[in-house]
């Protein structure tokens, strides 16, 4: 042991008093305990370094770190048959067997061994309690000695490299995110990073609870008696059951799927930071938590929430207790499942979920009653209650939020404030046109923004009609920055339309739309197309090229379309691109590049779209995206196929071809080549993304609302996996596509999340009947923490956020403006397009 190493070891200030100090709180330790000093050899070094990166708790620490602990470590000897460790006893080290056997003894009950490598004694340290169990050596050992201090300084250094990431996550905590800032800093101070490798226990069923936790990064399971019960992922929390109901035995086992990062906070030190009465308080913020993301309180001021989280009792419920007898209760009262689960004949209600109100889960309530499968803590108020703590009755309060959800859920009005929302509506006229009426012409000084309650208004650029707005689209925004009208306003059909002046909405236009009307601006601005020039080709996609566009006239960038003529070979393809662009002019939302402008020449179309810098999600083909990455760019799109929806169009080629990410995380619908206007289902035969089509399409069943969703589930296969489910393979061929489509069934990769996994068998039903759709998305527990009404409206930010090109106008190039008819291509004249005229309509 006395050999030189060629890596040196700093030797420790003031070895002399530290090596006595440590001896001294060793001794009331390990009574027998002699301590070996010596040189550190190689072999030494790398055993101590392997054992450390490799313990759960010192994985995340650098080179360096460790070297500082290694550097502090004592070298200890104790003969075989004497306690290392004692239960019952104050800790004060954290120990590594160097050599030997020692046996883990509970209660006087020997339950395991170790042997070397084995690391010991770290929860008397992480919890400040007693020791849990009793090491004893069965033959002499050796083993490495870390102290209290040593300990938690490390701990503390891991801590410090992610602090943000865990603060993020430790305060989305439904039972955290209402404490006060003192305590959530203190919790923040106390909590620790785990890392665990694949097939890492965690926790185990039955027990004791010493710590909550919150998984930083990666995949756990959970099993209820050696039976799988699902998974958990980023964000989610485990292990809270004692803090919100007193039982403090673990009800399930979690082990790590993969790598996983846990943040965990030992329970005692929550207990005391938070105080005595912790119960009530996670109670309650749990309560607050769920009345601020349901659909009937979202609107009003925290302190308004938190006063009528005073309304509600909480009971414990034991199994089989019953929580709701008679389901007619609903009408009158609202509940929380504040943890655990209640369960009837035919639905359930787990954690953290609020039924009452007409919310979409007190709709799924059916007529049996429901009682506890397990201990839980539920939660009830009386409407009259509530009432008195809103200081108005709910009749009143459902009237004014239906015009408060309707204003809110414009995208132009979503992130205003509740006291925004309330200004715009007191201050609402409503008005009524005749068609054809001209509502405000280009130049003039009109001074109003509208919203369509019924009938149709076209937006017009010199007399070219650019947008097609219905029930529910804004216009005349730009009035709160431009002095007079840069487009024509006329409507189509009769009209009525709320109006709002703009010195009633002018004090909350800077804060929270500014750059919504910015954008408004963007599309109003004047252009042609002699104006623009062009980059290179960007990318090609069904016989079609996308370049970027640069106008020298108002300095700006557009996203461009070129159809060439000599693709469309006969009268039905071009009904087709005529069919797109009025889709397109009548399409108003922030997930689909708006089309701004079309233009015809000699040999193409050209439609101009709004620029925003993006990347194309087949850029990512084969990647495996993050469970939260691939979550929001579904919602993303499940968000823009409800949009369509209430439009009766079907986008029929859904496909990570036609999927744009832009630089802020935010997802784009793009390729509405192949969209159609229908009611109910389409028979049209498509050329579109054959990997992505339902198994109805293939097999001659037409195309419905159904069909979109199976799309959308390959979709998420796709991004969750890296790969194509039912086994197929990029280079595939059509007839083995469509063979492994209809005959092959769907398997889903173990290490998927559980809720996760539900989704998919949902979308990817064979029975279009049963597949899931909009609403199940919507209510699922996998979509649980987002409204996706708020992804819709962006007030959500993008979790996967690509590096997006940098673009210089300077370096484009104009084309030939020479433009001629559209009968005359390639210099022939072909008698099908005789009566075609491409201007006419581009």
């Amino acid at each position: 042991m006395g050999k030189c190493i060629s890596k040196p070891i700093k030797s420790p200030k003031n070895q002399e008093t530290t090596t006595s100090t440590i001896t001294d709180e060793l001794k009331s330790e390990i009574k027998s305990a002699q301590e070996v000093i010596s040189v550190m050899t190689p072999p030494q070094l790398e055993f101590l370094t392997t054992t450390l990166k490799d313990y759960y708790l010192f994985k995340g620490l650098n080179n360096d770190d460790l070297d500082d602990i290694i550097n502090k470590l004592r070298l200890f000897v104790v003969p075989p048959n004497e306690f290392i460790i004692v239960q019952g006893e104050v800790g004060n080290f954290f120990y590594i067997l160097n050599s030997g056997e020692a046996d883990i003894i509970v209660n006087g009950n020997k339950v395991g061994e170790y042997s070397r490598t084995g690391c010991f004694g770290e929860l008397a340290l992480l919890t400040n309690s007693r020791r849990k169990a009793s090491i004893k050596t069965k033959t002499k050992c050796s083993l490495w000695g870390i102290d209290r201090l040593t300990f938690k300084n490390a701990l503390k250094l891991i801590r410090s490299t992610s602090k943000d990431e865990i603060k993020k996550l430790l305060f989305q905590a439904p039972f955290f995110a209402f404490l006060s800032d003192s305590c959530k800093n203190q919790l923040l101070e106390v909590s620790i990073i785990n890392d665990y490798s694949d097939q890492d226990m965690i926790i185990e069923e039955n027990q004791e609870a010493w710590f909550i936790y919150i998984i930083k990064s990666g995949i756990v399971k959970i099993t209820v008696n050696g039976i799988e019960k699902g998974t958990q992922s980023e964000g989610q929390v485990f292990g809270e059951g004692a803090l919100l109901t007193g039982d403090n035995k673990r009800r399930a086992t979690v082990s790590s799927v993969g790598s996983t990062q846990i943040i965990s906070l030992d329970q005692k030190a929550v207990i005391e930071i938070v105080g005595v009465n912790y119960k009530e308080i996670f109670q309650k913020n749990v309560i607050i938590n769920c009345l601020a993301n349901d659909e009937n309180f979202k609107f009003f001021d925290l302190d308004v929430i938190k006063n009528i989280a005073k309304a509600f009792t909480v009971k414990t419920l034991y199994t089989d207790e019953v929580a709701i007898k008679y389901v007619e209760d609903i009408k009158n009262y609202i509940y929380v499942v504040c943890y655990g689960c209640i369960k009837s004949d035919t639905n359930a209600y787990g954690t953290y979920q609020i039924i009452g109100l007409g919310n979409a889960l007190a709709k799924k309530i059916g007529r049996f009653p429901y009682t506890a499968t397990t201990e839980t803590a539920f939660a009830f108020a009386q409407l009259p209650d509530i009432e008195e703590k809103l200081g108005f009755s709910m009749n009143f309060f459902k009237k004014e939020l239906k015009s408060y959800f309707f204003i809110k859920s414009l995208y132009f009005f979503s992130t205003l404030s509740l006291p925004g929302i309330e200004l715009i509506c007191k201050n609402l006229a409503e008005v009524k046109f005749s068609r054809n009426f001209v509502i405000y012409e280009e130049e003039d000084l009109n001074d109003n923004i509208y919203i369509i309650k019924e009938g149709a208004v076209g937006i017009y650029s010199k007399s070219t009609l650019i947008a097609r707005l219905d029930k529910g689209s804004t216009f005349g925004e730009t009035c709160l920055s431009w002095a007079k009208r840069q487009v024509t306003a006329k409507t189509l059909t009769k009209c009525t339309c709320l109006e709002i002046s703009k010195d009633k909405f002018v004090k909350y236009h800077e804060s929270a739309i500014a750059e919504k009307v910015i954008r408004k601006m963007y599309y109003e601005s004047q252009f042609s197309f002699t104006d623009l020039k062009f980059s290179e080709r960007i990318n090609t996609n069904y016989n079609r090229d996308y370049v970027f566009g640069w106008s020298d006239i108002n300095r700006m960038f557009y996203f461009v379309e070129v159809i060439y003529k000599s693709t469309v070979t006969n009268k039905e393809k071009f009904s087709n691109i005529v069919d797109e662009k009025c889709i397109m002019i009548q399409l108003d939302n922030p997930h689909i590049p708006k089309l701004l402008r079309t233009y015809s020449d000699l040999g193409n179309v050209y439609f101009v779209y709004e620029y925003f810098p993006f990347e194309y999600l087949n850029k990512f083909k084969g990647n495996r995206f993050r469970e939260d990455e691939a979550k929001f760019i579904i919602l993303s799109l499940c968000s823009v196929l409800d949009y369509l929806a209430t439009k009766n169009i079907l986008h029929r080629d859904i496909s990570r071809n036609n999927v744009l990410i832009d630089s802020k995380g935010q997802v784009w619908l793009f390729g509405f080549n192949y969209a159609k206007k229908i009611e109910n289902r389409s028979y049209t035969i498509l050329d579109s993304s054959l990997e992505y089509r339902a198994k109805e399409v293939i097999l001659g069943r037409g195309y419905t609302r159904a069909s979109e969703y199976w799309s959308l589930g390959v979709l998420l296969f796709e991004l969750l996996t890296g790969q194509l489910p039912f086994g197929i393979r990029y280079f595939d061929n059509p007839d083995e596509i469509i063979e492994k489509i209809i005959k092959k069934p769907l398997v889903i990769p173990e290490y998927i999340e559980a809720s996760t996994q539900r989704i998919l068998e949902g979308l990817l039903q064979e029975d279009p009947s049963k597949r899931f759709q909009f609403e199940d998305i919507k209510i699922s527990s996998w979509a649980r923490g987002y409204e996706i009404k708020d992804i819709g409206n962006n007030i959500l930010e993008g979790v996967f956020k690509p590096s997006t090109r940098q673009i210089v106008g300077s370096t484009f190039t104009l084309r030939d403006p020479g433009r001629k008819m559209a009968s005359l291509l390639n210099n022939k004249h072909l008698d099908e397009y005789e009566d075609i005229e491409w201007d006419e309509f581009f």
